[in-house]
């Protein structure tokens, strides 16, 4: 006769199962990166939080007016606060978790963006300012972190505008360049014309 599991032990594995079921449905969304062995990229966008407003409970006729003739409904009153501050005990409990996910989803768009900003950083060594301290990430306020967006944008727009003026100029150089080339060519043809012509009348006047 086999010993049956523990309660404990089948609720580990019924947990993990689920665990298993949802990470495996995780994986065949966008959200598969937050999962994945690899490091983040700023490309993952989490989903934005839903927040809806929470109508206040009304309860007709006033239940306070209410006489109580019997001990059964006097048991039955009772039973109805409690259940009136369980329901107001749930509605500060879900404005404070969503009022928790406005704040987690500003803090990682924040950190998100000063994740690009890094990035940018390594493919373009020469970009100005750093998001980090001893590459660990930091959060700006927002105005700090506004003020390096306009930098780094300035920055940018600077960048391909020297970029496209030392094309310009290389190009000018260039036709510059072949310009002259062509001018020496025909000078010096002109010059080896004027001396065969020097050289011509020379010997007519022998």
């Amino acid at each position: 006769e086999t010993t049956p599991p523990a309660p404990t032990l089948v609720a580990q594995e019924s947990l993990q199962k689920h665990i298993s079921e949802v990470i495996k449905k995780l994986s065949a969304t966008q959200l598969a990166g937050l999962i994945a062995d690899k490091p983040l990229s700023s490309s993952l966008t989490m989903p934005s939080a839903i927040v809806d407003t929470i109508d206040t409970l009304t309860i007709s006729p006033d239940i306070s007016a209410i006489e109580l003739k019997t001990k059964n409904e006097a048991l039955l009153m009772g039973a109805l606060w409690e259940a009136e501050e369980c329901c107001q005990s749930y509605k500060q409990r879900v404005i404070t978790l969503q009022a928790q996910a406005v704040l987690n989803e500003a803090y990682c768009n924040k950190l998100r963006f000063q994740l690009a900003f890094q990035e940018e950083k390594k493919s373009n060594p020469g970009a100005p300012g750093k998001l980090d301290v001893d590459g660990l990430p930091r959060l700006l306020s927002g105005d700090e972190f506004y003020e390096r967006v306009v930098e780094f944008t300035r920055w940018q727009k600077e960048a391909v505008a020297k970029k496209e003026t030392r094309k310009v100029a290389r190009e000018r150089l260039k036709a510059a360049n072949e310009e002259w080339k062509k001018s020496e060519a025909e000078r010096k043809a002109e010059n080896s014309r004027r001396r065969e012509h020097f050289h011509a009348e020379k010997e007519a006047w022998k």
